[in-house]
């Protein structure tokens, strides 16, 4: 390399970590963070794709790990890598990661947000390795309708939502309570209705600045935390309780009980005891979020607490056509939605979709490209629907999946006025009308579709490929990619057996895993891949692969015009983004002026031939190919498939619950994780 250009990139990298102006120092002029900085620009000046940080910050005081770790998140952000962090510290590892991974003798026990391992812990090891957490052993003694009641150790019986219980009555259980999920009341203090209630102790009080952490006693002799958090408000901080002195025991006092209103609960299928015992995980939720730690108020005494409820709904309208008759119309729309995900100019300053929606109507569009996973996103946005306070936006887009179901579930999104759209029933596809995720479409309209199939090289293959058996050929072992996202493995697991992962069932699931996990120990699979799988196949690392049909449209388009996607013969899936109203939207009236703006062939045509996935509207064929004059996004049998591929096409398994999202992943990460 010229030294012209090592310079440059030293310069660089020094700008990048902040210390341009220190490159003539000497190590021992240098502080531990600006060394740091140093060791984190010598690993980045050669352009990884990967870097490994290994416990960077293990060395450095606190206050310099808090600067360090934004520092890390800023520098990531800007050059664009993967970063892998390695850490013991709980605290650390939520606040760096996008995903994050809780190992255990050299055994990954859950991949996920950290918000989803937290809330949603896989096994009891996570549950107390990640915070803490208070584990309640109970027995199921009745389930009627929509709720089952689950008998503690002391004897309190506790109310809990039936469809998070994979058990019957007479099965053993854990009740999980996070110690911030408490709320802690004033002795005599009116306990709400329907909270379920178990006796305590109060033991010792510490003060921790933010918050006050007691230790509580049940009646069983089963120590309890809980977090009180210090509101700076003094009627709101407790008394703490009598301290130990040396030979001198506490004195305790009795507590008039520990209360709790659970709505709903995820579910562990581990058990380390070996018994059909069971981790019900609640997350409880009343007051307005402070962050996405979900710290609760401090609220009284030592001598009461509560479980806060798990879900404080947001406010459920009874009648939603006067909701909507009530509605004024603004001249505002505030539209959430994926990066690269609309058309635009070349010079990337203007959006003409958007500009000629604002000159019809008048509407003035706020758009932002905040989603970057469905799960951080649904993070961001939950507490807030979930204390009753708008999220911001009139209109979000969502991938058919786990996280879409949380928000129909929980009542988080606005049944759509559909006289006001009349464009969906006029223009839209067959495949986007009536998904078995949103029967009716009632509260979801189709953005842009996709197709989950099989890619290959017809130079590596030296055959068509035809099959998801394909996948399964020895002649490809070592070459053969398939995808890390469980949800989509499963597909091609009951896909390759015949079976349509829309209706199919658990017992099918497991059929499904033995199959991947036999294709897997034959050593035919070479990686399981995200996104990156593309470039593994551009470059020929692999000759088949799982793949999505948008990558290798855009492949084709950069010059791989060797790279053919199929609709193999047991038919492929399909998924959908898709269009919402969240509760609380300031602008719904505009966002349904958007939904029937989009649903034209102009409209859906002109961001169609910048997107490139699948369109939703048929007709914008025409308008691409006639008015755009762009045969090659109109004549895709990727953008537009034929109706004769589409009959091939299966929906994802819509769950019904927790309990059932938590089914599908115990039975199809292993293939991933070991």
């Amino acid at each position: 390399m010229k030294s012209d250009e090592v310079t440059r990139r030293t310069n660089d990298m020094l700008e990048l970590v902040d210390l341009a102006g220190f490159a003539k120092r000497k190590p021992g002029q240098l502080s531990g963070g600006q060394a740091q900085r140093v060791a984190l620009a010598r690993a980045l000046v050669n352009k990884p794709k990967l870097l490994l940080l290994d416990e960077p910050l293990g060395a450095l005081d606190l206050k310099l790990r808090k600067q360090m770790q934004i520092e890390l998140k800023r520098i990531q952000s800007e050059v664009g890598i993967t970063f892998l962090f390695v850490t013991h510290d709980q605290e650390e590892a939520m606040a760096m990661s996008d995903r994050l991974a809780v190992m255990s003798k050299g055994r990954i026990e859950q991949i996920g947000t950290p918000a989803d391992v937290y809330d949603h812990p896989a096994t009891e090891f996570v549950a107390s390795f990640l915070g803490a957490s208070n584990l309640l052993p109970g027995t199921i003694t009745a389930q009627n309708g929509a709720q089952a009641q689950v008998t503690l150790e002391d004897g309190a019986i506790i109310t809990v939502p039936r469809a998070v219980l994979a058990q019957i009555a007479g099965d053993k259980v854990k009740i999980g309570v996070r110690p911030e999920k408490f709320h802690v009341l004033q002795p005599g203090e009116p306990r709400p209705d329907g909270w379920n209630e178990i006796e305590a102790i109060a033991g010792v009080s510490v003060y921790l600045g933010v918050s006050r952490q007691y230790e509580m006693e049940s009646k069983t002799g089963r120590a309890l935390s809980v977090y009180a958090q210090n509101s700076g408000r003094q009627e709101d901080i407790p008394p703490a309780a009598p301290s130990a002195s040396p030979g001198i025991r506490p004195t305790h006092s009795r507590s008039p009980a520990l209360k709790s209103n659970l709505k709903e609960s995820s579910m562990s299928q581990d058990d380390q005891s070996g018994d059909k015992s069971m981790q019900a995980f609640y997350r409880g939720m009343t007051q307005p979020r402070l962050s996405r730690q979900n710290f609760m108020r401090g609220a009284g005494a030592a001598m009461m607490a509560a479980l806060a409820p798990q879900f404080a709904r947001a406010e459920t309208v009874k009648d939603w056509k006067a909701w909507w008759a009530s509605q004024k119309p603004t001249k505002e729309f505030v539209f959430a939605n994926w990066p690269l995900y609309i058309d635009t100019s070349t010079d990337g300053k203007d959006r003409p979709s958007i500009d000629a929606f604002e000159k019809q109507t008048g509407i003035n569009v706020t758009y932002k490209e905040v989603i970057q996973e469905d799960a951080p996103f649904y993070a961001q946005i939950a507490p807030v629907l979930k204390s009753g306070q708008p999220s911001g936006y009139d209109m979000i887009v969502m991938t058919d999946g786990w996280y879409l179901t949380e928000l129909l579930m929980q009542k988080f999104l606005v049944p759509i006025w559909r006289e006001k759209v009349p464009n969906f029933d006029k223009y839209a596809a067959p495949s986007v009308k009536n998904p078995p995720y949103d029967p009716g479409n009632k509260h979801t309209m189709v953005w842009q579709s996709g197709l989950t199939g099989i890619a290959y090289n017809p130079k590596m293959t030296k055959r068509e490929i035809t099959s998801y058996e394909d996948l399964w050929d020895p002649a490809f072992a070592g070459h053969v990619g398939m995808f890390s996202d469980v949800q989509e493995l499963g597909c091609a697991g009951l896909l390759k057996l015949g079976i349509n992962p829309t209706t199919s069932t658990p017992a099918e699931w497991e059929k499904a895993a033995a199959t991947l996990k036999e294709q897997k120990a034959k050593g035919l699979v070479r990686q399981y891949y995200d996104q990156s799988y593309i470039n593994a196949l551009e470059n020929g690392d692999i000759w088949i692969t799982m793949a999505w049909s948008g990558d290798i449209y855009q492949a084709n388009s950069k010059g791989y015009k060797d790279l053919k996607f199929v609709v193999p013969k047991q038919g492929a899936v399909i998924w959908h983004d898709n269009m919402c109203i969240p509760v609380g939207a300031k602008n719904p009236l505009s966002a349904l002026e958007w939904m029937n703006y989009y649903y034209t062939p102009e409209v859906a045509g002109m961001v169609e031939d910048y997107v490139n996935y699948i369109c939703p509207v048929p007709a914008a064929k025409d308008y691409i190919l006639n008015v755009i004059k762009d045969p090659a996004v109109a004549n895709s049998p990727l953008v537009f498939p034929p109706q004769s591929e589409l009959a091939r096409v299966h929906e994802y398994y819509a769950f019904k619950n927790y309990a059932d999202y938590m089914k599908w992943n115990n039975i199809f990460n292993p293939i991933v994780q070991s």
